[in-house]
């Protein structure tokens, strides 16, 4: 059975008295077992085992705190109550060498030798070994496969719980392959969550808000129910930040040790990237920091493969949600810069990642990159991030198969008279629409995100929304002939599902694909849902868009734009991490980036200039103005106050009108009425020594000047 005798010091018994009935250990015993729940599917298996006729060797994986001990317990007391002598061997209290395993068996079986050990496994009644916290029998593994397990009797039960599934050594022998009954340990259902919350008194009202935070974890479950029971009254959603004891409480749980700081750094990727690729830490360190460090990514990517709580999937690892969410928190409670630093350089890594690549390998690339955007809580209302890929999305089929079921989506958005519209854009750019189906493949969801180089006659027949989408360009002063707009005509779904799943669809990959983007534009049937989401992603209402639409039969009622043609894609997303780096409470106004620009329509601009010249000396009222966001001011501002350069730029307008006696006279007009800051007109007038009727009309034609000389520089015209 072994090769080493029995050590008399290795299992002691109790120092008082025989632990009987009566005493602690039957209250706690009773306490643990008052205090489990679920786990139905697990004894189900378990009684299977016991059940067999053929030898087999039980084996539970699964990391720490998930319920692997409680649960050996409730086999234990299965075991028992069919008659079997069910004994735990666990290895935080025995070392994991040969001779103190024997001894130990030795003593649990009141056996005074190996030889009395083998008598009493083949002759008495039935034996149920539960090895747990195998993680640490690494030493006596080959042992433990070699020796021990083939010396037992059949009947012998064995079942090994630890953090680990099986190594290749049990699972490369054919023998072992065929005995090992293998069971990994999940997390605990939402029904036997909130009954585990239930029996630690924490109020019902409280345990949606628990599930979600710990993602049914037990351990969690009972760490988070001792602070939720101080909280009863609080409507404030609990988070792992708030509490760091627990933090490092489940960290220590998580991970015992990192081997170096190439490791943690593999390991914090893992926690906020969707999966992990050797290329992906390759990519994510710098040539010279490779050429330094002791390991190279394929070790810290194998590293990771081997942790208990990583999961591998197709597109590459990825972590069990409650340990993704813990280290994530504890990175983000330790180093706040840090985290903030990963953040960003892992958006512009998997960006580059993504523009390297094509098709639906480019679709599946932009799903890593937008997760990043999890970590914002604003934004889980609108983004199913657990479910970003898994619903079924395509082409509609060229065939019209779809025909029907997309006019049917379409016209409950917007009417049947918006068929015609949609009929044509599908025949000229059927590759830039998506339909969500359902299990049965029928389409429930619709997008359509249009490249457009302009607006065509053609197209503003077609489709009245593109006569008004035209006249908003124009005011927003038009496109140069290498630019192009990207239009979401089209975002419908059947059922909320379908909407919140079709947000996350390529709407926003075009953003940082189509080159020389000028304006984007998102439509919906109404544009009230959608204010926070667009709010987040810096487009601004459409208003006087929404104005021209509201006249149309079957369009759109609700509009968003960007204007891109000063901030660059990648400006932009850099705006989105900072964004998403954001807290619930954060007003998003805090976090606008200095080349964010706001597209103005000929009019809006014009009424903006109006009141910069009036508000030319009040430098409170000038920081307000809607030109300090406009495309002219950004680009010349630099890193220089924009109401400053607003009074430059008007200042500048007003020495290009020339040296004609009449330009001199408009710039005269402008500057004595509001750079000079004449009390009232007739006293401008007065100053300038002009007829009130010839001032008004000098004052009106050097106005519009002004704006014009603005305008053209807002355009990129000059």
């Amino acid at each position: 059975m072994g090769e080493r005798g029995p050590d008399k010091n290795a299992a002691k018994q109790p120092l008082i008295g025989g632990g009987g009935g009566g005493g602690l250990a039957a209250h706690l015993e009773r306490a643990r077992r008052d205090a489990f729940v679920g786990r139905s599917d697990e004894q189900r298996w378990f009684e299977t085992l016991l059940a067999s006729e053929q030898p087999v060797v039980g084996w539970l994986y699964g990391p720490g705190g998930i319920g692997k001990s409680s649960l050996l317990r409730r086999w234990a007391d299965l075991a028992r109550e069919r008659g079997c002598t069910a004994v735990t061997l666990d290895l935080q209290q025995v070392r994991a060498s040969p001779s103190e395993i024997i001894a130990w068996l030795c003593t649990a079986l009141e056996s005074i030798d190996e030889e009395a050990l083998a008598r009493r496994l083949a002759a008495g009644p039935r034996v149920v070994l539960l090895v747990d916290t195998w993680e640490l029998g690494g030493a006596c593994e080959g042992w433990m496969r070699q020796a021990l397990l083939p010396s037992l009797p059949p009947q012998t039960l064995v079942l090994f719980a630890g953090r680990h599934a099986p190594s290749g050594a049990w699972r490369d022998d054919d023998g072992w392959r065929a005995l090992l009954r293998v069971l990994p340990l999940r997390n605990l259902t939402r029904s036997e969550s909130s009954e585990l919350l239930a029996r630690a008194g924490v109020p019902e009202a409280l345990h949606e808000m628990l599930c979600a935070l710990t993602h049914g974890h037990p351990f969690a479950l009972t760490l988070t129910a001792e602070l939720a029971r101080g909280r009863a009254q609080s409507s404030e959603p609990l988070r792992f930040d708030q509490a760091p004891d627990v933090l490092r409480t489940l960290m220590d749980r998580f991970v015992t040790s990192v081997p170096s700081e190439q490791h943690r750094r593999a390991l914090r990727i893992a926690a906020v990237a969707r999966h992990s690729t050797e290329a992906l830490l390759r990519a994510m360190t710098a040539p010279s920091a490779e050429a330094a460090a002791s390991e190279t990514p394929r070790e810290c990517f194998e590293w990771l493969r081997r942790l208990p709580f990583v999961l591998e999937g197709p597109r590459g690892l990825y972590p069990h949600d409650l340990a993704r969410d813990v280290i994530g928190a504890e990175f983000r409670w330790r180093d706040p810069e840090g985290f903030r630093k990963l953040i960003h350089q892992l958006t512009f890594c998997l960006l580059d990642l993504m523009r390297d690549l094509e098709g639906t390998a480019q679709e599946e690339a932009f799903l890593e990159l937008l997760y990043l955007n999890r970590i914002n809580p604003k934004l889980h209302d609108f983004f199913d991030f657990e479910g970003l890929g898994s619903g079924w999305a395509d082409r509609p089929r060229p065939d019209g198969a779809d025909r029907d079921a997309v006019h049917a989506l379409v016209s409950e958005a917007f009417g049947a008279a918006a068929r015609p519209a949609l009929d044509y854009w599908l025949e000229r750019q059927r590759g830039s629409f998506s339909v969500l189906r359902s299990p049965l493949g029928e389409p429930v969801a619709l997008s359509g995100h249009l490249v457009l180089a302009g607006i065509s006659a053609e197209d503003r027949r077609a489709d009245p929304v593109m006569c008004a989408l035209a006249d908003d360009i124009e005011a927003r002063g038009g496109l140069l002939a290498d630019q192009h707009i990207v239009v979401t005509r089209y975002l419908v779904g059947q059922g909320a599902d379908g909407d919140k799943r079709l947000r996350h669809n390529r709407q926003q990959m075009r953003y940082l694909s189509v080159p020389n983007l000028a304006f984007a534009y998102v439509l919906h049937p109404h544009a009230e849902p959608w204010l926070a989401a667009h709010a987040h992603a810096d487009f601004t209402r459409a208003s006087a868009l929404e104005a021209h639409l509201a006249v149309l039969e079957a369009a759109p009622r609700g509009a968003f734009a960007r204007d891109f043609r000063t901030s660059s894609a990648e400006a932009w997303l850099e705006l989105l991490v900072e964004r998403s780096l954001m807290s619930a409470s954060d007003d998003y106004g805090a976090s606008s980036s200095a080349s964010a620009v706001l597209a103005l329509s000929r009019e809006e601009f014009a009424g903006a200039v109006h009141q910069a010249l009036r508000d030319y000396s009040r430098p409170t009222e000038l920081a307000k103005n809607a030109l300090l966001a406009a495309r002219c001011v950004v680009l010349a501002a630099g890193g220089a106050q924009r109401a400053d350069t607003l009074r430059e730029l008007i200042d500048s307008a007003l020495q290009s009108f020339g040296d004609h006696p009449r330009d001199h006279g408009y710039a005269r007009a402008v500057r004595a009425t509001y750079i000079d800051g004449a009390r009232t007109q007739e006293a401008a007038a007065e100053r300038l020594s002009m007829a009130f009727s010839t001032y008004r009309r000098h004052l009106a034609r050097g106005v519009e000047r002004v704006t014009e000389w603005l305008w053209q520089r807002e355009l990129g015209a000059t």
